[in-house]
Protein backbone atom coordinates (compact mmCIF):
# COMPACT_ATOMS: atom_id res chain seq x y z
CA UNK A 1 0.00 0.00 0.00
CA UNK A 2 2.99 2.47 1.31
CA UNK A 3 4.64 1.74 -2.36
CA UNK A 4 1.16 2.49 -4.70
CA UNK A 5 0.83 5.49 -2.68
CA UNK A 6 4.21 6.88 -3.07
CA UNK A 7 3.76 5.36 -6.94
CA UNK A 8 0.99 8.07 -7.16
CA UNK A 9 2.76 10.87 -5.78
CA UNK A 10 5.40 10.63 -7.72
CA UNK A 11 2.63 10.44 -10.50
CA UNK A 12 0.87 13.91 -9.33
CA UNK A 13 4.56 15.69 -8.85
CA UNK A 14 5.42 14.35 -12.39
CA UNK A 15 1.84 15.65 -14.17
CA UNK A 16 2.72 19.09 -12.22
CA UNK A 17 6.15 19.23 -13.41
CA UNK A 18 5.02 18.56 -16.66
CA UNK A 19 2.51 21.76 -16.72
CA UNK A 20 5.03 24.33 -14.86
CA UNK A 21 4.42 26.62 -17.61
CA UNK A 22 0.58 27.16 -15.38
CA UNK A 23 2.77 29.70 -13.09
CA UNK A 24 4.29 31.60 -15.86
CA UNK A 25 1.05 34.27 -14.45
CA UNK A 26 1.75 34.31 -11.24
CA UNK A 27 6.22 34.18 -12.06
CA UNK A 28 5.38 37.32 -14.61
CA UNK A 29 3.32 39.34 -11.05
CA UNK A 30 5.91 38.11 -8.84
CA UNK A 31 9.07 39.35 -11.16
CA UNK A 32 7.20 42.51 -12.57
CA UNK A 33 9.42 45.57 -11.93
CA UNK A 34 7.90 47.79 -9.23
CA UNK A 35 9.85 51.01 -8.35
CA UNK A 36 8.76 50.65 -5.28
CA UNK A 37 9.91 47.33 -4.06
CA UNK A 38 13.15 49.74 -4.40
CA UNK A 39 12.17 51.60 -1.58
CA UNK A 40 10.80 48.43 0.34
CA UNK A 41 7.52 49.44 0.51
CA UNK A 42 5.61 46.39 1.52
CA UNK A 43 3.26 47.76 4.74
CA UNK A 44 5.06 50.42 5.92
CA UNK A 45 2.28 52.86 6.90
CA UNK A 46 4.16 56.06 6.87
CA UNK A 47 5.86 55.64 3.19
CA UNK A 48 2.25 54.88 2.28
CA UNK A 49 1.39 58.36 3.73
CA UNK A 50 3.81 59.56 2.20
CA UNK A 51 2.73 58.45 -1.29
CA UNK A 52 -0.96 59.41 -0.33
CA UNK A 53 0.07 62.80 0.44
CA UNK A 54 1.84 63.32 -2.87
CA UNK A 55 -0.90 62.16 -4.86
CA UNK A 56 -3.83 64.07 -2.66
CA UNK A 57 -2.09 67.15 -2.93
CA UNK A 58 -3.40 69.34 -5.74
CA UNK A 59 -0.49 71.86 -5.54
CA UNK A 60 2.14 68.78 -6.35
CA UNK A 61 3.64 68.22 -9.74
CA UNK A 62 1.57 64.70 -11.18
CA UNK A 63 -0.14 66.95 -13.34
CA UNK A 64 -3.69 65.42 -11.62
CA UNK A 65 -4.54 68.76 -9.88
CA UNK A 66 -6.91 68.27 -7.76
CA UNK A 67 -8.47 65.58 -9.32
CA UNK A 68 -7.58 62.71 -6.06
CA UNK A 69 -9.08 64.55 -2.99
CA UNK A 70 -12.00 65.72 -5.40
CA UNK A 71 -12.81 62.01 -6.08
CA UNK A 72 -11.92 60.78 -2.19
CA UNK A 73 -14.34 63.35 -1.14
CA UNK A 74 -16.65 62.49 -3.45
CA UNK A 75 -16.43 58.64 -2.63
CA UNK A 76 -17.05 59.40 1.29
CA UNK A 77 -19.79 61.49 0.88
CA UNK A 78 -21.47 58.86 -1.45
CA UNK A 79 -20.64 55.83 0.22
CA UNK A 80 -22.25 57.55 3.85
CA UNK A 81 -24.73 60.41 2.80
CA UNK A 82 -26.10 60.70 5.63
CA UNK A 83 -23.57 62.09 7.53
CA UNK A 84 -23.31 65.05 4.99
CA UNK A 85 -26.80 65.71 4.49
CA UNK A 86 -26.47 69.66 5.52
CA UNK A 87 -23.59 70.33 2.61
CA UNK A 88 -24.16 67.45 0.04
CA UNK A 89 -24.54 68.80 -3.15
CA UNK A 90 -21.74 71.55 -2.45
CA UNK A 91 -19.43 68.88 -1.06
CA UNK A 92 -19.87 67.07 -4.42
CA UNK A 93 -19.38 69.82 -6.57
CA UNK A 94 -16.68 71.69 -5.05
CA UNK A 95 -13.55 72.82 -6.41
CA UNK A 96 -10.43 71.70 -4.35
CA UNK A 97 -7.67 73.19 -6.04
CA UNK A 98 -7.12 75.18 -2.78
CA UNK A 99 -6.42 72.02 -0.12
CA UNK A 100 -3.42 71.84 1.87
CA UNK A 101 -2.14 68.28 2.51
CA UNK A 102 0.06 67.92 6.14
CA UNK A 103 1.59 64.82 6.68
CA UNK A 104 2.17 64.07 10.78
CA UNK A 105 0.29 67.31 11.93
CA UNK A 106 -0.10 66.85 15.42
CA UNK A 107 0.86 63.49 15.19
CA UNK A 108 -1.98 62.94 12.43
CA UNK A 109 -1.08 60.46 9.40
CA UNK A 110 -2.60 62.99 6.99
CA UNK A 111 -4.07 66.45 7.70
CA UNK A 112 -6.43 67.77 4.24
CA UNK A 113 -7.96 71.03 4.85
CA UNK A 114 -10.16 73.99 2.74
CA UNK A 115 -10.47 77.41 4.29
CA UNK A 116 -12.49 78.57 1.44
CA UNK A 117 -14.58 75.37 1.05
CA UNK A 118 -14.61 75.42 5.35
CA UNK A 119 -13.60 71.81 5.24
CA UNK A 120 -10.90 69.31 6.90
CA UNK A 121 -10.28 66.03 6.28
CA UNK A 122 -8.24 63.94 8.98
CA UNK A 123 -6.91 60.67 8.10
CA UNK A 124 -5.81 58.21 10.27
CA UNK A 125 -3.64 55.69 8.11
CA UNK A 126 -3.33 51.78 9.60
CA UNK A 127 -1.85 48.78 7.70
CA UNK A 128 -0.57 45.89 10.59
CA UNK A 129 -1.32 48.04 13.59
CA UNK A 130 -4.20 49.07 15.50
CA UNK A 131 -5.56 52.26 17.70
CA UNK A 132 -3.51 52.93 20.81
CA UNK A 133 -4.30 54.82 23.84
CA UNK A 134 -3.01 58.49 24.04
CA UNK A 135 -2.49 60.26 27.54
CA UNK A 136 -6.08 62.25 28.89
CA UNK A 137 -8.07 60.50 25.80
CA UNK A 138 -9.17 56.44 25.65
CA UNK A 139 -7.56 56.58 22.06
CA UNK A 140 -5.21 58.46 19.61
CA UNK A 141 -8.41 58.89 17.64
CA UNK A 142 -10.66 60.43 20.11
CA UNK A 143 -7.36 63.12 20.23
CA UNK A 144 -7.16 64.02 17.28
CA UNK A 145 -10.88 64.60 16.69
CA UNK A 146 -10.66 66.86 20.23
CA UNK A 147 -7.92 68.88 18.43
CA UNK A 148 -9.45 68.77 15.37
CA UNK A 149 -12.75 69.67 16.52
CA UNK A 150 -11.41 72.84 18.76
CA UNK A 151 -8.62 74.29 16.45
CA UNK A 152 -10.85 74.48 13.23
CA UNK A 153 -14.44 74.97 15.41
CA UNK A 154 -15.78 77.16 12.31
CA UNK A 155 -14.76 74.87 9.70
CA UNK A 156 -18.79 73.68 8.63
CA UNK A 157 -17.61 70.46 7.67
CA UNK A 158 -15.19 67.84 9.29
CA UNK A 159 -14.48 64.63 7.99
CA UNK A 160 -12.84 61.69 9.91
CA UNK A 161 -11.60 58.50 7.71
CA UNK A 162 -10.13 55.58 9.67
CA UNK A 163 -7.73 54.00 6.25
CA UNK A 164 -7.00 50.03 6.99
CA UNK A 165 -6.68 47.00 4.35
CA UNK A 166 -9.80 45.36 5.34
CA UNK A 167 -12.05 48.66 6.24
CA UNK A 168 -11.70 48.06 9.98
CA UNK A 169 -14.52 49.68 12.46
CA UNK A 170 -12.81 52.97 14.26
CA UNK A 171 -13.03 52.72 17.64
CA UNK A 172 -15.85 55.93 17.53
CA UNK A 173 -17.92 54.76 14.33
CA UNK A 174 -20.33 58.06 15.35
CA UNK A 175 -17.41 60.42 14.25
CA UNK A 176 -14.69 58.66 12.35
CA UNK A 177 -15.92 56.80 8.40
CA UNK A 178 -14.09 53.62 8.04
CA UNK A 179 -12.37 53.16 4.51
CA UNK A 180 -10.90 50.34 2.65
CA UNK A 181 -7.28 50.24 0.67
CA UNK A 182 -9.37 48.40 -1.66
CA UNK A 183 -11.33 51.89 -2.40
CA UNK A 184 -8.31 53.23 -2.36
CA UNK A 185 -7.40 51.38 -5.34
CA UNK A 186 -10.76 51.94 -6.81
CA UNK A 187 -10.84 56.08 -6.48
CA UNK A 188 -6.75 56.01 -7.76
CA UNK A 189 -7.60 53.22 -10.61
CA UNK A 190 -10.92 55.97 -12.10
CA UNK A 191 -8.55 59.11 -11.55
CA UNK A 192 -5.72 57.08 -13.85
CA UNK A 193 -8.32 56.03 -16.14
CA UNK A 194 -9.84 59.44 -16.76
CA UNK A 195 -6.04 60.94 -16.97
CA UNK A 196 -3.66 58.70 -18.08
CA UNK A 197 -3.41 60.28 -21.51
CA UNK A 198 -2.29 63.56 -20.52
CA UNK A 199 -0.03 62.35 -17.87
CA UNK A 200 3.91 62.43 -18.43
CA UNK A 201 5.32 58.93 -18.95
CA UNK A 202 7.17 58.34 -15.59
CA UNK A 203 4.24 59.70 -13.63
CA UNK A 204 1.88 57.23 -14.81
CA UNK A 205 4.77 54.67 -14.57
CA UNK A 206 4.69 55.60 -10.70
CA UNK A 207 0.60 55.64 -10.15
CA UNK A 208 0.18 52.31 -11.76
CA UNK A 209 3.06 51.11 -9.78
CA UNK A 210 1.44 52.48 -6.93
CA UNK A 211 -1.83 50.63 -7.49
CA UNK A 212 0.01 47.48 -8.65
CA UNK A 213 1.87 47.38 -5.06
CA UNK A 214 -1.41 47.96 -3.08
CA UNK A 215 -2.88 44.85 -4.47
CA UNK A 216 -0.45 42.44 -4.27
CA UNK A 217 0.77 43.44 -0.55
CA UNK A 218 -2.35 45.57 0.88
CA UNK A 219 -5.34 44.09 -0.75
CA UNK A 220 -6.91 41.17 -2.13
CA UNK A 221 -5.89 40.29 -5.71
CA UNK A 222 -8.91 39.11 -7.15
CA UNK A 223 -7.16 37.98 -10.24
CA UNK A 224 -4.44 36.51 -9.04
CA UNK A 225 -6.65 34.50 -6.51
CA UNK A 226 -8.60 33.37 -9.59
CA UNK A 227 -4.68 31.90 -11.20
CA UNK A 228 -3.66 30.49 -8.21
CA UNK A 229 -7.13 28.74 -7.43
CA UNK A 230 -7.04 27.22 -10.86
CA UNK A 231 -3.67 26.04 -10.22
CA UNK A 232 -4.56 24.29 -7.41
CA UNK A 233 -7.73 22.68 -8.60
CA UNK A 234 -5.79 21.14 -11.40
CA UNK A 235 -2.80 20.10 -8.94
CA UNK A 236 -3.92 19.69 -5.75
CA UNK A 237 -2.38 16.33 -5.04
CA UNK A 238 0.88 17.77 -6.40
CA UNK A 239 1.04 20.96 -4.07
CA UNK A 240 -0.14 19.65 -1.40
CA UNK A 241 2.33 17.55 -1.38
CA UNK A 242 5.01 20.01 -1.66
CA UNK A 243 3.27 22.12 0.87
CA UNK A 244 2.92 19.20 3.64
CA UNK A 245 6.67 18.28 3.26
CA UNK A 246 8.05 21.96 2.79
CA UNK A 247 9.06 24.09 6.02
CA UNK A 248 6.49 26.44 5.12
CA UNK A 249 9.27 29.47 4.68
CA UNK A 250 11.13 31.43 7.19
CA UNK A 251 8.12 31.96 9.62
CA UNK A 252 8.60 30.10 12.77
CA UNK A 253 5.13 30.75 14.55
CA UNK A 254 3.01 29.72 10.96
CA UNK A 255 4.97 26.26 10.87
CA UNK A 256 3.99 26.02 14.62
CA UNK A 257 0.30 27.14 14.00
CA UNK A 258 -0.05 24.78 11.09
CA UNK A 259 1.00 21.85 13.21
CA UNK A 260 -1.49 22.76 16.46
CA UNK A 261 -4.38 23.67 13.88
CA UNK A 262 -3.66 20.04 12.01
CA UNK A 263 -3.65 18.17 15.43
CA UNK A 264 -6.95 19.98 16.51
CA UNK A 265 -8.38 18.46 13.40
CA UNK A 266 -7.62 15.16 14.06
CA UNK A 267 -8.79 15.46 17.30
CA UNK A 268 -12.26 16.88 16.17
CA UNK A 269 -11.87 19.78 18.20
CA UNK A 270 -11.95 22.44 15.05
CA UNK A 271 -12.17 22.47 11.29
CA UNK A 272 -8.94 22.64 9.35
CA UNK A 273 -7.95 22.43 5.50
CA UNK A 274 -4.35 23.39 5.94
CA UNK A 275 -3.85 25.49 2.49
CA UNK A 276 -5.98 27.83 4.44
CA UNK A 277 -2.39 28.03 7.13
CA UNK A 278 -3.87 30.58 9.68
CA UNK A 279 -7.51 30.19 9.41
CA UNK A 280 -9.80 27.64 11.49
CA UNK A 281 -13.32 27.12 12.28
CA UNK A 282 -15.34 24.90 14.89
CA UNK A 283 -18.25 22.54 15.15
CA UNK A 284 -19.53 24.45 18.38
CA UNK A 285 -19.84 27.88 16.02
CA UNK A 286 -20.41 26.69 12.99
CA UNK A 287 -23.39 24.85 14.53
CA UNK A 288 -24.43 28.58 15.65
CA UNK A 289 -23.86 30.54 12.32
CA UNK A 290 -24.28 27.65 9.87
CA UNK A 291 -22.38 27.65 6.39
CA UNK A 292 -23.90 28.62 2.96
CA UNK A 293 -25.07 26.33 -0.10
CA UNK A 294 -22.78 28.19 -2.39
CA UNK A 295 -19.26 29.61 -1.91
CA UNK A 296 -20.79 33.05 -1.51
CA UNK A 297 -20.17 34.06 1.79
CA UNK A 298 -17.88 38.04 2.43
CA UNK A 299 -14.10 35.30 1.64
CA UNK A 300 -15.86 33.78 -1.32
CA UNK A 301 -16.18 30.73 0.89
CA UNK A 302 -19.20 28.57 2.54
CA UNK A 303 -18.33 30.04 5.76
CA UNK A 304 -20.06 33.52 7.38
CA UNK A 305 -17.11 33.32 10.05
CA UNK A 306 -13.78 33.12 9.93
CA UNK A 307 -11.22 32.44 13.55
CA UNK A 308 -7.73 33.36 11.96
CA UNK A 309 -4.61 34.48 13.28
CA UNK A 310 -1.87 36.82 12.68
CA UNK A 311 1.06 36.01 12.70
CA UNK A 312 4.93 37.34 12.63
CA UNK A 313 7.89 35.38 13.18
CA UNK A 314 7.94 35.60 17.15
CA UNK A 315 4.32 36.67 18.07
CA UNK A 316 0.53 36.06 16.92
CA UNK A 317 -3.01 37.61 17.70
CA UNK A 318 -5.87 35.87 17.64
CA UNK A 319 -9.31 37.38 15.12
CA UNK A 320 -12.77 36.61 15.19
CA UNK A 321 -14.77 38.24 12.32
CA UNK A 322 -18.03 38.03 10.79
CA UNK A 323 -19.10 38.42 6.94
CA UNK A 324 -22.24 39.53 5.96
CA UNK A 325 -22.36 38.60 2.62
CA UNK A 326 -25.11 35.51 1.76
CA UNK A 327 -26.88 35.71 4.87
CA UNK A 328 -30.16 34.66 5.62
CA UNK A 329 -32.16 37.01 8.65
CA UNK A 330 -31.71 34.70 11.33
CA UNK A 331 -27.79 34.74 10.93
CA UNK A 332 -28.04 38.15 10.50
CA UNK A 333 -29.45 38.66 14.05
CA UNK A 334 -27.27 36.33 15.46
CA UNK A 335 -24.69 38.25 14.21
CA UNK A 336 -26.35 41.59 15.11
CA UNK A 337 -25.87 39.94 18.38
CA UNK A 338 -22.10 39.41 18.66
CA UNK A 339 -22.00 42.79 17.53
CA UNK A 340 -23.73 44.24 20.45
CA UNK A 341 -22.42 42.48 22.97
CA UNK A 342 -18.25 41.63 21.86
CA UNK A 343 -18.41 45.27 20.21
CA UNK A 344 -21.18 47.32 20.85
CA UNK A 345 -20.98 49.63 18.27
CA UNK A 346 -23.00 49.13 14.64
CA UNK A 347 -22.12 47.94 11.83
CA UNK A 348 -22.57 50.04 8.54
CA UNK A 349 -24.57 48.27 5.47
CA UNK A 350 -21.81 48.75 3.31
CA UNK A 351 -19.16 46.48 5.86
CA UNK A 352 -17.89 43.31 4.44
CA UNK A 353 -17.17 41.97 7.31
CA UNK A 354 -16.63 42.70 10.58
CA UNK A 355 -14.00 42.03 13.98
CA UNK A 356 -15.77 41.23 16.60
CA UNK A 357 -13.25 39.87 18.94
CA UNK A 358 -9.28 40.34 19.21
CA UNK A 359 -6.50 39.86 21.19
CA UNK A 360 -3.60 41.28 21.97
CA UNK A 361 -0.37 40.24 20.12
CA UNK A 362 1.53 37.06 22.13
CA UNK A 363 4.99 37.16 22.42
CA UNK A 364 6.90 33.85 21.51
CA UNK A 365 10.46 35.22 21.36
CA UNK A 366 13.06 32.87 22.34
CA UNK A 367 11.12 29.94 22.93
CA UNK A 368 12.00 26.77 20.94
CA UNK A 369 9.38 25.22 18.07
CA UNK A 370 8.08 22.16 21.69
CA UNK A 371 7.31 25.87 23.31
CA UNK A 372 6.29 27.58 20.59
CA UNK A 373 2.85 24.72 19.89
CA UNK A 374 2.25 24.99 23.18
CA UNK A 375 1.74 28.27 23.76
CA UNK A 376 -0.15 28.42 20.55
CA UNK A 377 -2.02 25.40 21.31
CA UNK A 378 -3.12 27.28 24.96
CA UNK A 379 -4.10 30.13 22.90
CA UNK A 380 -6.37 27.86 20.77
CA UNK A 381 -7.73 26.11 23.61
CA UNK A 382 -8.78 29.57 25.61
CA UNK A 383 -10.44 30.21 22.56
CA UNK A 384 -12.67 27.40 22.31
CA UNK A 385 -14.04 27.85 26.29
CA UNK A 386 -14.95 31.26 25.08
CA UNK A 387 -17.05 30.55 22.36
CA UNK A 388 -19.74 29.09 24.20
CA UNK A 389 -19.57 32.22 26.60
CA UNK A 390 -19.89 34.52 23.21
CA UNK A 391 -23.17 32.17 22.06
CA UNK A 392 -24.94 32.20 25.25
CA UNK A 393 -24.19 36.11 25.45
CA UNK A 394 -25.40 36.94 21.70
CA UNK A 395 -28.32 34.43 22.00
CA UNK A 396 -29.31 36.52 25.74
CA UNK A 397 -29.21 38.99 23.84
CA UNK A 398 -31.97 38.33 20.67
CA UNK A 399 -33.94 36.89 23.29
CA UNK A 400 -34.58 40.36 25.30
CA UNK A 401 -35.29 41.58 21.53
Amino acid sequence: MDNQLLSVDIEALKEFLTDIKCLDPIKNKAEKFNLFDVFGFARNEIRHSFVLKWLLDPRENHGLGDSVIKALIGYLVSAEPSRYSDRLLDLLIMDCSDFTVQREMKNIDLFLSSEKNSITVTIENKIDSREHSSTGFDSQLDKYYAYVEETFRNYKTKIYVYLTPGKESPSDEESWQSLSYSEIVEILEGVFEDNKDRLLPDVSMLIQNYIDILRRDIVEDTELNRICNEIYRKHRKALDLIYNHSDMGTNPTMRALTDVLEELANEGKVEYDVKDRHIFHTPVMTGFLPKLKDPVSSWGTQYTYNYWFKTEPERIAFVFEIGFWGIDEETRKKMDGFINTRNPRKKKETDRYKRVETTKWVDLTDLDDSERRNEIRKLVEEILKKEGNWISECENFIARG
